[in-house]
């Protein structure tokens, strides 16, 4: 089978899962946002990769404008394009859609549904959620409205996808409030990428920077951004 995993953001478990496809005897090809700012996994092409795994990184060209609502819309909506572009020319016989923002991930479902191609929704959050708060937050009845807009585009995009891989149960309620089907659902959590974790010892100069060495250490690993609330 010939499958496009859209992951948007190359974190490092998706490309972990690319790569397990293609060892099973799938050609697989991964695609990424090249210029979205996040810790990315194992990009570059391995000694060990499969025949038949391709990574390809997606660009627009210029810096992303993470901070700038309008114009970051806009890169969204185009980078979506190129991303949908790219994976149909591979010729699919599946597409999978990861951390992509719902504009982006609109235009990648609407050339599937052109091409005929099965698509699978993999469920990282519930993305309209945190654009509404965080725009009503900021903007009031304005960002409401918008918020609203996104609400209308995730159900669609769900209620229109093959199969959707939600990472916990707890989104199941939402998704059957939404209309979709229970069978249409399967329920994976996000696993850890072992082959990329490598301990070092306990103190080290970092511990010893921040006046760690010796105590229980809870660590958070992986990325804040606005929709966590960091404040």
């Amino acid at each position: 089978m010939r499958i496009v995993v859209c992951d948007y953001s190359g974190h490092p478990f998706q490309i972990e899962l690319s790569r397990c496809l293609a060892d099973r005897g799938h050609t697989v090809l991964h695609l990424h946002f090249a210029e979205f700012q996040t810790p990315k996994g194992e990009i570059g092409a391995l000694a060990d990769d499969a025949p038949g795994f391709r990574i390809e990184a997606v660009s627009l060209g210029r810096p992303f404008a993470k901070d700038r609502f309008v114009r970051r819309l806009f890169q969204e909506i185009q980078i979506g394009g190129r991303i949908a572009d790219r994976a149909m020319r591979f010729g699919p016989d599946l597409v999978v859609g990861c951390n992509m923002p719902l504009d982006a991930q609109r235009r990648l479902r609407q050339a599937c549904a052109r091409e005929k191609v099965p698509f699978v929704f993999w469920l990282q959050d519930i993305y309209s959620a945190a654009i509404g708060h965080y725009l009503t937050e900021r903007l009031g009845l304005m960002g409401r409205l918008i918020g609203n807009r996104y609400a209308r585009l995730e159900r669609a995009l769900l209620r229109s996808s093959d199969a959707i891989v939600a990472i916990s149960e707890r989104f199941v309620p939402t998704l059957a409030e939404w209309g979709i089907p229970r069978d249409r659902v399967t329920v994976v959590l996000n696993w850890a990428p072992l082959s990329e974790i490598r301990p070092v010892e306990k103190a080290n100069g970092w511990a010893r920077e921040h006046g760690l060495v010796g105590k229980t250490v809870a660590l958070y690993t992986g990325t804040l951004g606005l929709k966590h609330n960091p404040a």
